[in-house]
């Protein structure tokens, strides 16, 4: 059995980490990938591989590069849409992120009105479970597998683009996929429950996509796997549109909000991690902070090695 992956990236929604338990109990005899092949420049092939590792000085990096954005919320979401409409008008294949749905349902909304502003989507058409209005011209995303639906050599997927040819009348929709081929009909059920608009993505529907560019809205309550997700989608640009007035109580906090280091919020999301463990390792983890309560002090670093392999020794420690 080969199993092929990258723990860094988004768990599963279910219960995840297994993967990387595997990973770090076969280390170093487990194969890892050397090269990246993804971007264009030098500089940010680098730069992944220690946002991958949670290096917070890489933050440094991508604003020497000139790929951050600071500001607040409103102001960042204008200059992320208008960047993103500047690659797409150009040609480019580009895609809005964002770790949370309300953000990425703001984008959607936003490049949907343009575009029916600009006559390139009908203002009618087909309704989606969340009231959305799909019309001819839209790019939308299917969001469940559906083997019965063939289309060339493959079939309709979890994550797939299309743009809408089509809206019918029993609220199914004709598509082709973004980048041509055969057309298909979505059943009106699948529609209803499964189609989204597909301008934004969250980083957890983003793995997995690789476009020319990706711009990226960070806040301090993004964690850094959403944001490896985020900054490694596009070839030749990954921008990050860093919330420097972001306050998760801002609703319950009568004080002003006050702008912080672009710089300092990046590096603080990259440092915090929001992976899942496995049981077993969450038991292991336990079971050290235990034994280090315990005793009080730092425990040999020939204790820790030993047990990364072989789990705690209780018995070596008196409590």
């Amino acid at each position: 059995m080969l199993l092929v992956g990258d723990w860094a990236q988004l768990s599963p929604v279910q219960a995840g980490g297994a993967f990387k338990l595997l990973a770090d109990d076969r280390s170093p005899d487990a194969p890892t990938l050397h090269e990246v092949h993804r971007f264009t420049h030098d500089w940010e092939r680098d730069a992944s591989l220690q946002l991958r590792l949670g290096n917070a000085d890489v933050a440094d990096t991508y604003l020497v590069h000139g790929r951050v954005e600071s500001g607040d919320r409103e102001d960042l979401l204008d200059l992320l849409f208008d960047a993103w409409r500047t690659d797409t008008e150009g040609g480019r294949a580009s895609l809005m992120l964002s770790a949370d749905a309300q953000t990425v349902s703001d984008l959607n909304g936003r490049a949907q009105a343009h575009r029916i502003r600009s006559g390139e989507v009908t203002p009618d058409g087909v309704r989606l479970e969340n009231g959305t209005i799909v019309g001819v011209g839209d790019r939308i995303v299917t969001r469940q597998n559906l083997r019965a639906l063939a289309t060339g050599r493959g079939w309709v997927q979890n994550g797939d683009d299309w743009i809408v040819t089509d809206t019918n009348p029993d609220g199914s929709l004709t598509v082709t996929r973004l980048g041509g081929g055969v057309g298909l009909v979505l059943p009106a059920e699948y529609v209803l429950e499964h189609v989204e608009l597909g301008y934004a993505s969250t980083a957890y529907r983003a793995q997995g996509r690789t476009v020319d560019t990706a711009h990226a809205y960070v806040t301090a309550s993004t964690q850094r796997e959403p944001l490896y997700v985020m900054a490694t989608r596009g070839r030749d640009s990954n921008r990050l549109y860093v919330d420097t007035a972001y306050d998760r109580d801002q609703r319950t906090d009568h004080q002003a909000v006050t702008s912080s280091d672009p710089t300092e919020v990046l590096a603080t999301v990259i440092a915090t991690t929001g992976a899942d463990l496995a049981a077993h390792e969450t038991r292991r983890q336990e079971q050290t902070r235990a034994l280090q309560r315990a005793v009080g002090e730092p425990r040999p670093s020939h204790l820790v090695a030993s047990e990364k392999t072989f789990g705690p020794r209780l018995d070596l420690w008196t409590l």
